[in-house]
């Protein structure tokens, strides 16, 4: 082992210090301390820092050994010799700070490159105790914040602060990053370095660069003058404008960890609310988390800012349910107007149905009645409340959409709560009842009383009805027809098993891959109309969480299918196939939820009645 480790071949040198960490037992380390030398000042960085994790394994004495011959060799040795004893040392690691800020202030040179500084940045964060979560502070700090207490890092900070002082900006944007970071870790009170960090965000900036320097800013705990007021919120409200030019993807928490952010630069500087209230672009929809920290009079002005921004971009304005929510705040009539000219908007339309039926109006009724089609429980909830406050009305389509929301809701106890209100209002509407029981006893299907609503409706609002089912209308007559006349007694199980399975169906309602429900139990839930009604226009009553998603490529494909999946970068569909796509969030044209089942229509086509009466059989075999 002695003779590889000598070997100043990287590869070599490399496949020996990982050979040497998979040995075990006590050992001589005396053999390998001259050749374990050679590689920790190998040029080669990862056999640096595999030789580092060899010392983060010796023993006490041994480590010893190797920090002293250490000294007199290059920095590239001293930097990964002290990276590898972090291990060895609890607390503040004065010795390899003492390495890492050496190696910060020299010049750059043949011994000491722009990549050792940043070997040595990093270790100055390892001597400083790492970074990482601590409970009770806010997770934007987790990379920020040192894991150590404030009281042990204070005797060093003086020295770090005058150090990366003296330092930044290095010309490097890695560098600086990791400079910054260091800063925030010790919660630097110098003045200077705050001054700095706030200047260095301007027009031509990385977003990122400017989230990593408020980051580090927010960490240092000193007053603001109004320039740097000025700048914080420049930089706030320009941060979204630089990642939309540049295309750059956020992640699902991004408004939660801007918000802790925000939050914190806020306690540093309390007049920072008003400062970006007052900055230039204010009005975008990613500044609405602004908004938490001002004043209501200041809210005020705000909502203002947004009704001005609005107008003057227009149709390009990019809203989004928080600006509806915002302006829904206001009771001035140019902001409810604002929200109704947006209303046939697919991406906010659901948020201004909820908005407008908090101070229901009889002008927005058709509105409400169809926000009861929506796939979103939140908007037919607000869809219901909003007709219960308007006067009774008897129109067909507002009693037919009604009877939707009653006939696909299920019996989860917030599902139930929207169906009773539906057949509250119904109720009201006709002065008819049917037994639907609406309390928590009633949680379970009540076919008969939901059948009994169905008749009662389409008989008395045929039209309505015939032009809600389209094409589909002569299908349901015909098919009410053909149920009646079945022998239903000579189903037969097993026959009804290959006809589940041979008309696929068995690849969406059972198994690990299943799209649909589970049909255990389906027979005694539903009625036989109701159960292959469901089957031949499966599109009729869709559970909200069965329906359909369907995104268009920007090459023009379009797919359709159930969401399995869906993060920043892209969404997983699982198609009517069970085949399972996964598009990019840049090929992505367009994406929308509609109230459209995955199921294919016609699976039953050709099935003889004898087919049916076996089918149902298997259905009703199925038990929970």
């Amino acid at each position: 082992m002695s003779r590889f480790l000598a070997d100043k071949d990287p590869q070599v040198g490399r496949a020996a210090c990982e050979a040497l960490l998979g040995i075990s037992g006590r050992w001589d380390w005396d053999t390998v301390e001259s050749g374990l030398l050679t590689q920790l000042d190998s040029p080669d960085r990862r056999t640096r820092q595999a030789a580092a994790s060899v010392v983060a394994r010796m023993p006490e004495a041994a480590w010893r050994r190797i920090r002293s011959e250490v000294s007199r060799r290059s920095p590239r040795a001293r930097v990964a010799v002290a990276q590898g004893g972090r291990a060895h040392v609890q607390g503040v690691d004065r010795d390899a700070l003492s390495v890492a800020l050496e190696v910060l202030t020299t010049k750059n040179s043949q011994q000491v490159s722009e990549g050792l500084k940043l070997d040595a940045a990093r270790l100055a964060q390892l001597a400083l105790g790492d970074v990482g979560p601590v409970r009770g502070r806010a997770a934007v700090f987790d990379g920020y914040g040192a894991l150590l207490p404030p009281a042990a890092l204070s005797p060093v900070a003086g020295e770090v602060s005058r150090v990366i002082d003296s330092v930044f900006p290095s010309g490097s944007r890695e560098l600086d990053d990791e400079l910054a970071r260091v800063t925030a870790m010790i919660a630097s009170a110098e003045p200077r370095l705050l001054a700095k960090f706030l200047a260095s965000p301007g027009p031509r900036s990385h977003p990122v660069t400017d989230l990593h320097l408020l980051i580090t800013a927010a960490r240092i705990p000193l007053a603001r003058t109004s320039v740097q007021r000025a700048q914080t919120a420049r930089i706030l409200v320009g941060l979204q404008a630089k990642i939309d030019r540049g295309g750059l993807n956020q992640d699902s928490n991004w408004d939660d960890r801007v918000g802790e952010l925000y939050v914190a630069l806020c306690e540093n500087d309390p007049r920072l609310p008003r400062a970006v209230l007052e900055t230039p672009g204010f009005g975008l929809p990613s500044h609405v988390l602004f908004l938490g920290r001002m004043s209501r009079q200041d809210r005020a002005r705000a909502r203002e800012a947004f009704v001005v921004a609005i107008r003057k971009a227009g149709e390009d304005y990019p809203w989004t349910g928080e600006v509806v929510r915002l302006l829904g705040e206001s009771m001035d009539p140019k902001s409810v107007d604002l929200l109704r000219s947006v209303h046939d908007r697919a991406d906010v339309r659901g948020a201004v149905v909820v908005e407008l039926a908090r101070r229901a109006t009889a002008v927005d009724r058709q509105r409400f009645v169809n926000g009861l089609e929506s796939s979103s429980l939140e908007v037919v909830g607000a869809s219901l409340s909003a007709l219960a406050k308007l006067p009774a009305e008897v129109t067909g389509e507002e009693q037919l959409a009604l009877l939707g929301v009653v006939r696909r809701m299920g019996a989860t106890a917030q599902e139930h709560g929207l169906r009773s209100r539906a057949v509250m209002l119904l109720r009201r509407n006709t002065g008819r009842r049917f037994g639907f029981v609406t309390g928590k006893t009633g949680r379970r299907a009540q076919q008969k009383a939901v059948a009994a609503w169905t008749e009662h409706l389409e008989a008395k609002y045929p039209g309505e009805a015939r032009k809600l089912l389209g094409a589909a209308a002569a299908s349901l007559s015909g098919l009410k027809r053909q149920l009646e006349a079945i022998d239903w007694a000579r189903g037969d199980v097993t026959r009804g098993k290959r006809i589940f399975a041979k008309r696929g169906c068995v690849q969406c309602h059972q198994g690990r891959r299943a799209l649909g429900p589970d049909l255990a139990g389906s027979a005694g839930r539903f009625s036989r109309v109701d159960l292959f009604t469901a089957i031949v226009l499966p599109s009729r009553d869709v559970s909200p969480r069965y329906q359909t998603t369907v995104v268009q490529t920007d090459s023009g494909q379009v797919y359709s299918g159930l969401i399995v999946y869906q993060s920043v970068d892209g969404v997983t569909l699982r198609t009517g196939t069970n085949r399972t796509i996964r598009l990019e969030r840049g090929e992505i044209e367009f994406q929308s939820r509609r109230s459209e089942s995955l199921m294919p229509m016609g699976l039953l086509k050709g099935l003889e009645d004898s087919g049916y009466a076996d089918l149902y059989a298997y259905l009703a075999s199925l038990r929970k």
